[in-house]
């Protein structure tokens, strides 16, 4: 024990102290495709089907657009998710099908749009809690985008 008090001592005048790493939270990112759509452009939508490929996995479903915040201000935009069971850094390739309300009651016009685009690796948690892979699109009046 005395050995190491002089140790110690000298690291602590010198400045050199010895960091533990910050801990890692227990949770992890979930492997979605998510589409955006502002509010306005959100309140005409019937229906959103989509279909995304990654190499050989593809998955696709009706999606239900729901507030990206349910606590949150009603004006926000509007999130669908399409599980993807596991998602990598690899290309997407994203079909999705917009059906929109109309005026006369009856079914209204459908939209098909697409994007080939590349997920964005993160590390929120700094790179020794590992990365959190976002793939990220948004639907508006111009069309489908990668979101920045």
């Amino acid at each position: 024990m005395l050995g190491f008090l002089p140790l110690a001592l000298a690291m602590a005048l010198s400045g050199c102290v010895v960091l533990e790493p910050r801990p890692c939270p227990a949770i992890a990112a979930a492997p979605f495709v998510t589409i955006e759509v502002p509010t306005q452009d959100a309140e005409s939508i019937t229906a959103l089907w989509a279909r995304a490929c990654q190499g050989t996995n593809c998955r696709e479903d009706r999606l239900e657009l729901l507030p990206a915040d349910p606590y949150g201000d009603p004006g926000q935009p509007r999130v669908a998710h399409l599980d993807m069971g596991v998602l990598t850094e690899e290309q997407i390739a994203l079909t999705v099908r917009v059906m929109e309300s109309s005026t006369t009651g009856r079914p209204g016009p459908t939209a098909l749009h697409r994007l080939d685009f590349t997920p964005i690796a993160e590390y929120p948690f700094g790179e020794h809690c590992g990365k959190f892979i976002r793939a990220v699109v948004v639907l508006d009046s111009q069309g489908l985008h990668a979101k920045p």
